[in-house]
């Protein structure tokens, strides 16, 4: 899939996302304020702050999409980082003030009693929410999008906030009033624990953190570099995420008396083997050291990398 189709469909859905959210934070922040829901309400507020969040997707699917310039030479991809981040801040606040209005009302002792109406919207916001989560990670994984994901859990986390009103409204209406407050209580927390999931991969990737699949890869770029005839061992390995890319360091060891043609030649053909078996790695990376107990008097014949 080239960078267009993948950045077409990262953008498609993050459209429809907007459409679906800007619905339902109108339905239910309207619904849940005539009908006296603060489950619903908080809910509303919950879909309000997945506006803010679907908009930094696209921000920030627009800006990573920018090619390399001078004063960005690697490229724009970690500002899908940075949009994952806003999200997941979005969460934070949206769950601090819902967490605050609510436990104020169960103090006051502040009584309301949801109408059916409450009831409806809160099943039409579970239904429409998963399927919505389930398209968006869908479309996330497909691509290989970190931040379509984060977006999709976002819309699971506002299906499960739904679920958490609507049983709220219930037993509101049964005569338990402290259900209603308590359960956009429960809501908060919710949003916050997924605002805490989104956050933390993120500030890795943020920091150049090592991703969690890099001993697999490390384990088959070794593999990879000692089918290669020269290359005597790989000395060193680093990964970084860039969006929704890697970039590879390596440092790799072949016999000192090889030539620097020879060398940039191995390298090469290393290089593009791993690019073929990941093709999401965007760069590689590489420094060749000499390993003096493996001299050879004779220069191996390097395959052409372009016949690989």
């Amino acid at each position: 899939m080239t960078t267009k189709e993948r950045y077409q469909i990262s953008m498609r859905v993050a459209h429809r996302s907007l459409g679906v959210n800007l619905l339902l934070a109108a339905l239910k922040t309207v619904v849940g304020y005539v009908v006296g829901s603060l489950a619903l309400f908080a809910d509303g507020l919950h879909s309000l702050s997945d506006v803010g969040s679907t908009l930094a997707v696209i921000m920030g699917l627009v800006v990573g999409q920018k090619p390399p310039d001078p004063t960005h030479p690697y490229g724009h991809g970690k500002a899908e980082s940075i949009a994952e981040t806003v999200i997941a801040l979005f969460l934070f606040l949206t769950s601090a003030g819902l967490i605050w209005g609510a436990v104020s009302a169960l103090v006051a002792q502040v009584i309301r009693l949801p109408g059916p109406w409450a009831i409806v919207v809160a099943g039409i916001s579970i239904l429409t929410k998963e399927i919505l989560f389930r398209y968006t990670r869908r479309e996330g994984e497909r691509v290989q999008s970190p931040l379509l994901i984060a977006d999709a859990w976002h819309h699971r986390s506002d299906a499960l906030s739904s679920v958490a009103a609507l049983f709220g409204i219930i037993g509101a209406n049964l005569g338990w009033w402290f259900f209603d407050p308590a359960a956009a209580v429960i809501v908060s927390l919710l949003i916050l624990k997924v605002a805490y999931s989104i956050l933390k991969p993120t500030l890795n990737v943020l920091m150049d953190g090592q991703p969690q699949s890099l001993p697999d890869k490390a384990i088959h770029v070794n593999q990879i570099a000692r089918d290669i005839p020269g290359i005597q061992h790989v000395d060193e390995i680093r990964v970084r995420q860039y969006g929704p890319n890697l970039i590879v360091d390596l440092e790799i060891s072949i016999p000192s008396d090889f030539s620097i043609r020879l060398a940039h030649q191995l390298a090469d053909q290393l290089r593009e083997k791993i690019k073929v078996t990941y093709p999401h790695v965007k760069e590689v990376f590489m420094h060749v050291n000499p390993h003096p107990e493996h001299d050879h008097t004779s220069e191996p014949k390097a395959t052409d990398s372009n016949q690989q």
